[in-house]
Protein backbone atom coordinates (compact mmCIF):
# COMPACT_ATOMS: atom_id res chain seq x y z
CA UNK A 1 0.00 0.00 0.00
CA UNK A 2 2.92 2.33 0.39
CA UNK A 3 4.64 1.92 -2.37
CA UNK A 4 1.26 1.96 -4.35
CA UNK A 5 0.24 5.73 -2.66
CA UNK A 6 4.00 6.50 -3.19
CA UNK A 7 3.26 6.39 -6.45
CA UNK A 8 -0.22 7.87 -6.60
CA UNK A 9 1.71 10.85 -4.77
CA UNK A 10 4.45 11.27 -7.90
CA UNK A 11 1.41 11.24 -10.72
CA UNK A 12 -0.61 13.65 -8.60
CA UNK A 13 2.41 16.06 -7.95
CA UNK A 14 3.12 15.63 -11.91
CA UNK A 15 -0.66 15.76 -13.11
CA UNK A 16 -0.28 19.23 -13.60
CA UNK A 17 3.18 20.09 -14.64
CA UNK A 18 3.07 23.90 -15.17
CA UNK A 19 1.67 24.55 -11.48
CA UNK A 20 4.09 22.01 -10.35
CA UNK A 21 6.53 23.87 -12.05
CA UNK A 22 5.97 27.42 -10.60
CA UNK A 23 5.88 25.92 -7.08
CA UNK A 24 9.67 24.08 -7.59
CA UNK A 25 10.46 27.68 -9.19
CA UNK A 26 9.74 29.55 -5.75
CA UNK A 27 11.49 26.60 -3.67
CA UNK A 28 14.27 26.91 -6.14
CA UNK A 29 14.71 30.55 -5.69
CA UNK A 30 13.79 30.65 -1.97
CA UNK A 31 16.48 28.04 -1.50
CA UNK A 32 19.25 29.28 -3.47
CA UNK A 33 18.36 33.29 -1.37
CA UNK A 34 18.48 31.21 2.08
CA UNK A 35 21.79 29.51 1.19
CA UNK A 36 23.66 32.22 -0.54
CA UNK A 37 23.02 35.06 1.92
CA UNK A 38 23.76 32.50 4.64
CA UNK A 39 26.77 31.44 3.48
CA UNK A 40 28.46 35.17 2.70
CA UNK A 41 26.54 35.52 6.49
CA UNK A 42 28.63 32.91 7.71
CA UNK A 43 31.88 33.73 5.67
CA UNK A 44 31.73 37.37 6.74
CA UNK A 45 31.32 36.67 10.42
CA UNK A 46 33.84 34.21 10.29
CA UNK A 47 36.44 36.68 8.83
CA UNK A 48 35.27 39.47 11.48
CA UNK A 49 36.29 36.93 14.08
CA UNK A 50 39.59 36.26 12.98
CA UNK A 51 40.86 39.50 12.02
CA UNK A 52 39.56 40.86 15.67
CA UNK A 53 41.18 37.55 17.10
CA UNK A 54 44.46 38.74 15.17
CA UNK A 55 44.18 42.41 16.51
CA UNK A 56 45.03 41.42 19.81
CA UNK A 57 43.30 39.09 21.90
CA UNK A 58 43.09 35.89 20.51
CA UNK A 59 40.26 33.56 20.11
CA UNK A 60 40.56 32.50 23.48
CA UNK A 61 42.23 35.60 26.02
CA UNK A 62 43.94 34.11 29.24
CA UNK A 63 44.45 37.48 31.22
CA UNK A 64 42.92 39.61 35.48
CA UNK A 65 39.51 38.84 35.55
CA UNK A 66 39.22 42.95 36.12
CA UNK A 67 41.23 43.76 33.42
CA UNK A 68 38.26 43.90 30.66
CA UNK A 69 36.30 46.01 33.02
CA UNK A 70 38.77 48.04 34.88
CA UNK A 71 42.04 47.92 32.85
CA UNK A 72 45.02 49.39 34.17
CA UNK A 73 48.78 48.17 34.50
CA UNK A 74 48.31 46.36 37.60
CA UNK A 75 45.64 44.19 36.11
CA UNK A 76 48.57 41.90 34.99
CA UNK A 77 49.18 38.64 34.19
CA UNK A 78 51.94 36.91 36.23
CA UNK A 79 53.46 33.49 34.52
CA UNK A 80 52.54 34.84 31.50
CA UNK A 81 55.46 32.45 29.66
CA UNK A 82 54.76 29.49 31.52
CA UNK A 83 51.04 30.04 30.37
CA UNK A 84 51.76 30.79 26.98
CA UNK A 85 54.28 27.02 27.30
CA UNK A 86 51.34 25.10 28.81
CA UNK A 87 48.08 26.77 26.53
CA UNK A 88 49.82 25.52 23.42
CA UNK A 89 49.97 21.74 24.43
CA UNK A 90 45.83 22.04 24.81
CA UNK A 91 43.93 20.13 22.37
CA UNK A 92 42.67 22.39 19.29
CA UNK A 93 45.16 25.22 20.00
CA UNK A 94 47.11 26.40 17.29
CA UNK A 95 49.27 28.82 18.37
CA UNK A 96 49.81 30.85 21.52
CA UNK A 97 51.35 34.40 22.53
CA UNK A 98 52.91 37.24 25.48
CA UNK A 99 51.09 40.65 24.71
CA UNK A 100 50.66 43.55 26.87
CA UNK A 101 48.67 45.94 26.07
CA UNK A 102 48.80 49.54 27.98
CA UNK A 103 46.46 53.12 27.28
CA UNK A 104 49.46 55.35 26.55
CA UNK A 105 50.07 59.24 25.40
CA UNK A 106 52.14 59.33 22.56
CA UNK A 107 54.08 62.43 22.10
CA UNK A 108 55.88 64.71 19.35
CA UNK A 109 57.44 68.51 19.70
CA UNK A 110 53.74 69.45 17.80
CA UNK A 111 51.33 67.11 18.85
CA UNK A 112 50.06 64.65 21.01
CA UNK A 113 47.42 61.65 21.40
CA UNK A 114 46.37 59.05 23.23
CA UNK A 115 46.31 55.54 21.89
CA UNK A 116 46.38 51.98 22.89
CA UNK A 117 50.42 50.28 23.00
CA UNK A 118 50.65 47.02 22.32
CA UNK A 119 53.53 45.42 23.29
CA UNK A 120 54.80 41.99 21.56
CA UNK A 121 57.52 39.77 20.72
CA UNK A 122 58.27 40.54 17.31
CA UNK A 123 60.23 37.01 17.24
CA UNK A 124 57.33 35.13 18.14
CA UNK A 125 54.60 37.05 16.29
CA UNK A 126 53.65 36.48 12.40
CA UNK A 127 50.80 38.23 10.64
CA UNK A 128 48.87 34.60 11.30
CA UNK A 129 48.62 35.99 15.24
CA UNK A 130 48.69 39.79 14.23
CA UNK A 131 47.34 40.99 11.54
CA UNK A 132 49.07 44.45 12.00
CA UNK A 133 52.11 42.52 10.71
CA UNK A 134 50.90 42.88 7.49
CA UNK A 135 49.38 46.36 7.47
CA UNK A 136 53.01 47.81 7.73
CA UNK A 137 53.09 50.09 4.59
CA UNK A 138 56.09 51.85 5.25
CA UNK A 139 59.73 50.99 7.68
CA UNK A 140 59.31 47.51 9.60
CA UNK A 141 58.47 46.49 12.68
CA UNK A 142 61.57 46.46 15.54
CA UNK A 143 63.50 43.61 16.13
CA UNK A 144 63.28 42.07 19.57
CA UNK A 145 66.43 43.59 21.23
CA UNK A 146 65.34 47.12 20.00
CA UNK A 147 64.54 49.08 23.27
CA UNK A 148 63.22 52.15 21.50
CA UNK A 149 61.73 51.19 17.86
CA UNK A 150 57.68 52.29 17.98
CA UNK A 151 55.58 51.44 14.98
CA UNK A 152 52.32 53.68 14.34
CA UNK A 153 49.10 53.66 12.51
CA UNK A 154 49.43 55.65 10.04
CA UNK A 155 46.26 57.86 10.94
CA UNK A 156 48.04 58.57 14.43
CA UNK A 157 51.16 59.58 12.80
CA UNK A 158 49.75 62.15 10.75
CA UNK A 159 48.36 63.53 13.71
CA UNK A 160 51.44 63.30 15.11
CA UNK A 161 53.32 64.56 12.76
CA UNK A 162 55.51 61.76 13.40
CA UNK A 163 57.41 59.84 10.29
CA UNK A 164 59.40 56.67 10.18
CA UNK A 165 62.70 57.98 12.11
CA UNK A 166 60.86 60.48 14.33
CA UNK A 167 61.45 60.36 17.87
CA UNK A 168 58.47 60.15 20.29
CA UNK A 169 57.76 60.23 23.97
CA UNK A 170 55.57 57.14 25.03
CA UNK A 171 54.08 58.17 28.78
CA UNK A 172 51.80 55.62 30.96
CA UNK A 173 50.88 54.55 34.19
CA UNK A 174 52.82 51.84 35.45
CA UNK A 175 51.67 49.12 37.64
CA UNK A 176 52.24 51.13 40.64
CA UNK A 177 49.92 54.17 39.48
CA UNK A 178 52.75 56.13 38.96
CA UNK A 179 53.44 58.05 35.29
CA UNK A 180 56.60 56.48 33.26
CA UNK A 181 57.72 58.16 29.92
CA UNK A 182 60.29 56.28 27.50
CA UNK A 183 62.02 58.11 24.64
CA UNK A 184 60.82 56.31 21.15
CA UNK A 185 61.88 56.33 17.67
CA UNK A 186 58.83 55.49 15.32
CA UNK A 187 60.49 52.45 12.67
CA UNK A 188 57.10 52.11 10.54
CA UNK A 189 53.58 52.91 9.79
CA UNK A 190 50.36 50.64 9.93
CA UNK A 191 48.00 51.21 7.26
CA UNK A 192 44.95 48.79 7.75
CA UNK A 193 42.25 50.59 6.30
CA UNK A 194 40.18 50.65 9.31
CA UNK A 195 40.06 54.55 10.67
CA UNK A 196 39.38 53.45 14.26
CA UNK A 197 42.47 51.35 13.92
CA UNK A 198 45.18 53.32 12.44
CA UNK A 199 44.03 56.62 14.37
CA UNK A 200 44.43 54.92 17.90
CA UNK A 201 46.90 51.68 17.57
CA UNK A 202 50.82 51.66 18.50
CA UNK A 203 52.99 48.56 18.50
CA UNK A 204 56.00 48.69 20.54
CA UNK A 205 58.40 45.95 21.45
CA UNK A 206 57.44 43.84 24.65
CA UNK A 207 60.41 44.34 26.74
CA UNK A 208 60.16 48.35 26.30
CA UNK A 209 57.00 48.20 27.35
CA UNK A 210 56.88 45.92 30.45
CA UNK A 211 60.09 47.93 31.81
CA UNK A 212 58.10 51.33 31.15
CA UNK A 213 55.35 49.60 33.36
CA UNK A 214 57.53 48.25 35.70
CA UNK A 215 56.72 44.56 35.15
CA UNK A 216 58.82 41.27 36.00
CA UNK A 217 60.45 39.83 32.90
CA UNK A 218 57.85 37.21 33.02
CA UNK A 219 54.66 39.35 33.82
CA UNK A 220 52.26 40.34 30.73
CA UNK A 221 48.46 41.36 30.20
CA UNK A 222 47.49 39.01 28.51
CA UNK A 223 48.22 35.67 26.18
CA UNK A 224 46.28 35.79 23.03
CA UNK A 225 45.77 31.90 22.74
CA UNK A 226 44.42 31.24 18.66
CA UNK A 227 42.25 27.83 17.98
CA UNK A 228 42.56 25.57 14.60
CA UNK A 229 38.85 25.52 14.79
CA UNK A 230 37.52 29.50 16.29
CA UNK A 231 33.98 28.19 16.13
CA UNK A 232 34.81 25.54 18.67
CA UNK A 233 35.66 28.43 21.13
CA UNK A 234 33.20 27.26 24.25
CA UNK A 235 34.63 23.68 24.40
CA UNK A 236 38.40 25.41 23.90
CA UNK A 237 38.26 27.40 26.42
CA UNK A 238 36.65 24.47 28.99
CA UNK A 239 39.73 22.47 28.02
CA UNK A 240 42.34 25.27 28.68
CA UNK A 241 40.57 25.98 32.30
CA UNK A 242 40.84 22.10 32.93
CA UNK A 243 44.01 21.55 32.09
CA UNK A 244 46.00 25.03 33.39
CA UNK A 245 44.17 25.14 36.14
CA UNK A 246 47.86 23.98 38.29
CA UNK A 247 49.10 27.20 36.79
CA UNK A 248 46.69 29.95 36.56
CA UNK A 249 46.88 32.50 39.22
CA UNK A 250 43.66 32.66 41.10
CA UNK A 251 42.70 36.16 39.82
CA UNK A 252 42.95 34.65 35.92
CA UNK A 253 40.32 34.55 33.76
CA UNK A 254 39.57 32.62 30.73
CA UNK A 255 37.83 34.50 28.44
CA UNK A 256 36.46 33.73 24.92
CA UNK A 257 36.27 36.46 22.11
CA UNK A 258 32.75 37.14 21.97
CA UNK A 259 33.39 38.52 25.94
CA UNK A 260 36.44 40.11 25.15
CA UNK A 261 34.71 42.31 21.76
CA UNK A 262 31.15 42.48 23.16
CA UNK A 263 30.69 45.24 20.37
CA UNK A 264 31.30 42.66 18.00
CA UNK A 265 29.38 39.60 19.26
CA UNK A 266 26.50 42.33 19.45
CA UNK A 267 26.92 43.27 15.81
CA UNK A 268 26.77 39.65 14.43
CA UNK A 269 23.93 38.68 16.76
CA UNK A 270 21.99 41.80 15.34
CA UNK A 271 22.75 41.25 12.20
CA UNK A 272 22.37 37.03 12.03
CA UNK A 273 19.18 38.14 13.82
CA UNK A 274 17.95 40.28 10.76
CA UNK A 275 18.79 37.15 8.19
CA UNK A 276 16.59 34.54 10.21
CA UNK A 277 13.70 37.00 9.71
CA UNK A 278 14.36 37.41 6.12
CA UNK A 279 14.79 33.65 6.06
CA UNK A 280 11.55 33.46 7.50
CA UNK A 281 9.86 35.11 5.36
CA UNK A 282 11.05 33.04 2.24
CA UNK A 283 9.98 29.49 3.87
CA UNK A 284 6.83 31.22 4.77
CA UNK A 285 6.33 32.18 0.89
CA UNK A 286 7.51 28.72 -0.36
CA UNK A 287 4.74 26.99 2.42
CA UNK A 288 2.35 29.43 1.01
CA UNK A 289 2.86 28.23 -2.00
CA UNK A 290 3.02 24.60 -1.40
CA UNK A 291 -0.38 24.94 0.93
CA UNK A 292 -2.23 26.82 -2.51
CA UNK A 293 -1.27 24.24 -5.01
CA UNK A 294 -1.72 21.02 -2.51
CA UNK A 295 -5.16 22.80 -1.42
CA UNK A 296 -6.35 23.51 -5.04
CA UNK A 297 -5.69 19.94 -6.26
CA UNK A 298 -7.78 17.96 -3.01
CA UNK A 299 -10.81 20.66 -4.77
CA UNK A 300 -10.34 19.92 -8.03
CA UNK A 301 -9.74 16.02 -6.99
CA UNK A 302 -12.67 15.80 -4.80
CA UNK A 303 -14.86 13.30 -6.85
CA UNK A 304 -11.56 11.08 -7.35
CA UNK A 305 -11.13 11.18 -3.47
CA UNK A 306 -14.75 10.00 -3.36
CA UNK A 307 -14.62 7.48 -5.50
CA UNK A 308 -11.15 5.74 -3.92
CA UNK A 309 -12.92 5.56 -0.32
CA UNK A 310 -16.10 3.86 -2.49
CA UNK A 311 -13.77 1.40 -3.38
CA UNK A 312 -12.25 0.65 -0.26
CA UNK A 313 -9.52 3.16 0.68
CA UNK A 314 -9.62 4.74 4.13
CA UNK A 315 -9.93 8.50 5.14
CA UNK A 316 -6.33 8.03 6.58
CA UNK A 317 -5.01 6.46 3.11
CA UNK A 318 -6.30 9.63 1.52
CA UNK A 319 -4.48 11.48 4.23
CA UNK A 320 -2.00 10.15 3.80
CA UNK A 321 -1.34 10.30 0.39
CA UNK A 322 -1.94 14.21 0.07
CA UNK A 323 0.98 14.22 3.13
CA UNK A 324 3.36 12.49 0.53
CA UNK A 325 2.43 14.29 -2.12
CA UNK A 326 4.23 17.33 0.17
CA UNK A 327 6.92 15.22 0.56
CA UNK A 328 7.56 14.46 -3.09
CA UNK A 329 6.72 18.60 -3.76
CA UNK A 330 9.84 19.23 -1.02
CA UNK A 331 12.16 16.15 -2.47
CA UNK A 332 11.80 17.98 -5.96
CA UNK A 333 12.05 21.11 -4.41
CA UNK A 334 15.52 20.59 -2.27
CA UNK A 335 16.45 18.86 -5.81
CA UNK A 336 15.71 22.28 -8.11
CA UNK A 337 17.23 24.47 -5.35
CA UNK A 338 20.28 22.65 -5.25
CA UNK A 339 20.75 23.05 -9.25
CA UNK A 340 19.97 26.55 -8.66
CA UNK A 341 22.23 27.14 -5.82
CA UNK A 342 25.56 25.43 -7.26
CA UNK A 343 26.50 28.01 -9.40
CA UNK A 344 26.26 31.54 -7.82
CA UNK A 345 27.81 29.54 -4.43
CA UNK A 346 30.68 28.23 -6.65
CA UNK A 347 31.27 31.70 -8.13
CA UNK A 348 30.75 33.87 -4.89
CA UNK A 349 32.92 30.71 -2.95
CA UNK A 350 35.87 30.74 -5.48
CA UNK A 351 35.76 34.76 -6.97
CA UNK A 352 33.52 36.88 -4.41
CA UNK A 353 31.54 39.79 -4.92
CA UNK A 354 33.55 43.06 -5.12
CA UNK A 355 31.41 45.82 -3.07
CA UNK A 356 33.93 48.56 -3.00
CA UNK A 357 32.50 50.15 -6.27
CA UNK A 358 28.76 50.11 -4.76
CA UNK A 359 30.05 51.13 -1.35
CA UNK A 360 32.50 54.16 -2.58
CA UNK A 361 35.48 52.88 -0.08
CA UNK A 362 38.48 50.23 -0.52
CA UNK A 363 37.53 48.79 2.87
CA UNK A 364 35.47 49.74 6.01
CA UNK A 365 35.25 48.66 9.38
CA UNK A 366 32.80 47.76 11.97
CA UNK A 367 33.36 48.15 16.12
CA UNK A 368 37.30 49.18 14.78
CA UNK A 369 37.24 45.85 12.37
CA UNK A 370 38.40 45.74 9.33
CA UNK A 371 35.97 44.51 6.70
CA UNK A 372 36.92 43.25 3.14
CA UNK A 373 34.68 44.63 0.97
CA UNK A 374 34.87 41.85 -1.16
CA UNK A 375 31.59 38.78 -0.49
CA UNK A 376 32.33 35.43 -0.58
CA UNK A 377 30.44 32.28 0.12
CA UNK A 378 30.96 29.94 3.00
CA UNK A 379 28.44 28.31 4.80
CA UNK A 380 28.77 25.98 7.34
CA UNK A 381 27.85 22.64 6.77
CA UNK A 382 25.18 22.21 9.37
CA UNK A 383 23.26 25.02 8.29
CA UNK A 384 22.79 23.41 4.98
CA UNK A 385 21.26 20.53 6.47
CA UNK A 386 19.04 22.79 8.65
CA UNK A 387 17.90 24.65 6.00
CA UNK A 388 17.14 21.62 4.22
CA UNK A 389 15.40 20.16 7.20
CA UNK A 390 13.27 23.55 7.82
CA UNK A 391 12.41 23.74 4.14
CA UNK A 392 10.98 19.76 3.88
CA UNK A 393 9.18 20.34 7.46
CA UNK A 394 7.54 23.56 5.96
CA UNK A 395 6.24 22.04 3.23
CA UNK A 396 4.88 19.45 5.14
CA UNK A 397 3.58 21.15 7.91
CA UNK A 398 1.71 23.32 4.60
CA UNK A 399 0.18 20.16 3.18
CA UNK A 400 -1.80 18.94 6.98
CA UNK A 401 -4.52 20.92 6.22
CA UNK A 402 -5.29 19.93 2.17
CA UNK A 403 -5.07 16.23 3.30
CA UNK A 404 -7.25 16.75 6.38
CA UNK A 405 -9.79 18.51 4.41
CA UNK A 406 -9.33 15.80 1.96
CA UNK A 407 -9.93 13.06 4.19
CA UNK A 408 -12.90 14.24 5.53
CA UNK A 409 -14.99 14.36 2.17
CA UNK A 410 -18.05 12.26 1.97
CA UNK A 411 -17.72 9.78 -0.80
CA UNK A 412 -21.78 9.52 -1.67
CA UNK A 413 -21.25 13.48 -1.74
CA UNK A 414 -18.30 13.85 -3.51
CA UNK A 415 -19.46 11.21 -6.46
CA UNK A 416 -22.28 12.64 -7.56
CA UNK A 417 -19.80 16.02 -8.26
CA UNK A 418 -19.31 16.49 -11.87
Amino acid sequence: MGTLLLHMAVRNVLRNRRRTAIVLAGFAFGIMFAVVFTAIADDTYGRMVELAARLGGGHVTIQHRDALDQPAADKSLPRADRIRDRVVDVEGVEAAVVRIRAAAMIATARESAGTVLLGIDPAVETPATLSLLEAVAEGEVPAAEDRRGVVLGDGLADHLGAGVGKKVVVTVTDAEGEVASALGKVRGLIDTGAESVDKYTALAGRTMLASTLGYASDEASLVAVFLEHPREVDEAVLRIRAELADVLPPDAAVLPWYEVQPDLAAYIQLDSSGLVVFEVLLLLLIAAGVFNTLLVSVMERTREFGIMMAVGHRPADVFRLVVLESVVLSVMGLVAGALVTILPYWYLHTYGFDMSSLLGVDSFDVTGVAVDPIMRANIVPIKLAIIGAIVVVATVAAGLYPAYRAARIEPVEAIRLV
